[in-house]
């Protein structure tokens, strides 16, 4: 079988426009979905609005904070390897000159709304701001690669580990072919309640352009899972009743039909009858296709009566994972999740490091 590339050009895209982005934010189409008969499709979240300054300049600031006692209490030494603490037998680090950062002084609103949730809303939350969930940083916790955290300090860890979360900070309108200033963006923190038994092999990305689905993908494209052909079209037939009966009336309903372009994320369990929307992605190339390219959703027949529904199927796309970008060598990953072998690990870091600055003295 042969394959056959094509010239592509961001033209073949609709139009987009920063409200276009801004309507994707996931406090606004969360709003949107937040009446009796709707809000059984979301799930439940707890937002603090407008962050303050104070704690977006603490996400962008070099280095990841470890903590240093239990009053959720961060250093940052400006050092290459500040992200490793000193072995017990180095004692060359001069705890004056350490910069401390308490949450409680430097940003209270957020720590306490924090809190706030774990205590009396849920004991399991995953964070998110305007557009991002930090999906890439699953790693630096060891919560079997989840988004699960259980504490504040967890929440911090999180989001200052993802370039997710740093794109949403420093490039949010980057699609756009006329700039923005960032600086006027108010961000919120999401935290979303856990949610058990969630089966990722059940997440589905919709692709909407004009008002009409041009294609679905699974969501998961590392595995392959034999199971959904069988169910494969009442996954659709759910889909396009939802789409049409309830989500394009409520989320387009101020919007013309060129405006009615996005990427939707859905989790759909036939069996238990549940479906809920994950996510709210612009219609732009920067949105990850899946086991699509834009360039087939893009130049398909007009007037195709049945679009199509991929499904994994043992093709290039399967032996790839999700957000390799971002991985970290396997011995580090397995450390995260054994607090003796990162020991371990650190020690022998250390061990490394002292070794070769010997040598490079020599």
């Amino acid at each position: 079988m042969t394959t056959d590339f094509h010239a592509f050009s961001d033209d073949k895209f609709p139009a987009l426009t920063k409200n276009h982005i801004d309507s994707c934010k996931y406090t606004n189409w969360y709003e949107k979905l937040q009446n009796k008969s709707l809000e059984k499709y979301t799930i439940k979240s707890h937002i603090l609005k407008n962050l303050p300054q104070t704690f977006i300049l603490f996400l962008l600031e070099d280095g990841i904070k470890l903590k240093t006692n239990t009053e959720n209490t961060f250093y940052d030494d400006n050092q290459d390897f500040s992200d490793w603490s000193s072995s017990d037998n180095d004692t060359s680090t001069d705890e004056d000159s350490i910069k401390f950062i308490d949450p409680k002084n430097e940003f209270p609103e957020v720590e306490d709304f924090i809190n706030d949730c774990f205590n009396t809303k849920s004991q399991k939350l995953t964070p998110r701001l305007n557009w991002s969930a930090p999906k890439d940083a699953v790693w630096i916790l060891p919560y079997n690669n989840t988004m699960l955290t259980y504490t504040s300090e967890d929440v911090y860890l999180m989001l200052k580990s993802s370039n997710y979360i740093m794109h949403d900070l420093l490039y949010p309108y980057d699609d756009l072919k006329e700039k923005c200033e960032t600086e006027k963006v108010n961000y919120d923190l999401i935290l979303r309640e856990w949610i058990e038994n969630f089966n990722p092999s059940l997440e589905f990305r919709v692709f909407v352009m004009h008002g009409k689905i041009i294609g679905i993908s699974q969501r998961d494209i590392r595995t392959e899972y034999i199971y959904l052909h069988e169910i494969k079209d009442e996954i659709r037939s759910t889909v396009d009743n939802f789409f049409e009966e309830i989500f394009i009336k409520n989320y387009f309903e101020e919007c013309s039909i060129e405006e009615q372009n996005l990427v939707l994320d859905l989790y759909v369990d036939i069996k238990t009858q549940n479906l809920k929307v994950i996510d709210i992605n612009p219609f732009t190339r920067s949105t990850e296709p899946l086991l699509f390219t834009w360039n087939e959703l893009l130049t398909q027949e007009p007037h195709k009566k049945m679009y199509e529904f991929r499904l994994g199927e043992n093709n290039t796309k399967m032996s790839s994972r999700d957000h390799s970008e971002n991985q970290v060598p396997l011995e580090i990953f397995d450390a995260s999740l054994d607090p003796e072998k990162l020991r371990e690990l650190t020690y022998e870091w250390n061990r490394l490091l002292n070794k070769q600055l010997k040598e490079d003295d020599a």
